[in-house]
């Protein structure tokens, strides 16, 4: 009798174990390191170059011109929306060269989603961000571009965002597109698009 006793317990907590093991390792695919981290600090170095397109023709057509950026940003995690969410605020320095020659300076508020079910073997997010975009003067491209009018220094600011990274690693892969753009007349009716890759390090 004694021994039909243990047999069962064994047979039952088999699969009580196993169902926890599945539940762990769901949890660990999921919750990620950068899910997991309580306010962090992303230091990030980017490069671009200037796209003549529009921001809803992206990647369909790119207009690619003789004109680039190199810039730094420094972010934030303050909040946290979920498990699935983290909000943070960006201040970014861009410098332009090439067929355009100033200094842009953005600051953004950015809301990221950290959880994607491959996030086990290749670590995943996507950003959107929303601020302010100041140039030190008018950019060239804006003013040369036929479609844009009441051209301005100060412009809205809109951030698209994926990073990749290999899970557990603070280093991650960055791309992004960097909008500006006048809000349907707001802050005037001129926009302009970067394309950007750069590298990402979480401290």
């Amino acid at each position: 009798m004694f021994a039909l006793v243990l047999t069962g317990m064994a047979l039952a907590w088999r699969p009580a174990a196993a169902q926890e093991r599945a539940s762990e390792e769901t949890l660990a695919e999921e919750q990620t390191p950068e899910a997991k981290s309580a306010n962090p600090w992303y230091m990030t170095v980017v490069g671009g170059v200037y796209s003549g397109s529009q921001l809803l023709e992206i990647p369909a057509r790119l207009d690619l011109r003789d004109s680039y950026t190199f810039g730094v940003s420094v972010s934030k995690q303050f909040a946290e929306w979920t498990r699935y969410m983290r909000f943070e605020g960006e201040l970014q320095v861009l410098k332009h060269f090439g067929d355009q020659d100033h200094w842009e300076f953005t600051g953004s508020v950015n809301l990221r989603w950290v959880v994607f079910p491959w996030n086990r073997h290749v670590e995943t997010t996507l950003a959107l961000g929303e601020g302010l975009s100041w140039a030190t003067e008018i950019p060239a491209l804006e003013k040369a571009d036929s479609t844009n009018t009441e051209n301005a220094q100060l412009l809205n600011y809109i951030l698209i965002e994926v990073t990749f990274a290999i899970p557990e690693s603070p280093w991650s892969l960055v791309t992004r597109i960097h909008h500006r753009s006048g809000v349907f007349g707001l802050f005037g009716h001129s926009g302009s698009n970067i394309l950007e890759a750069g590298i990402r390090y979480r401290f």
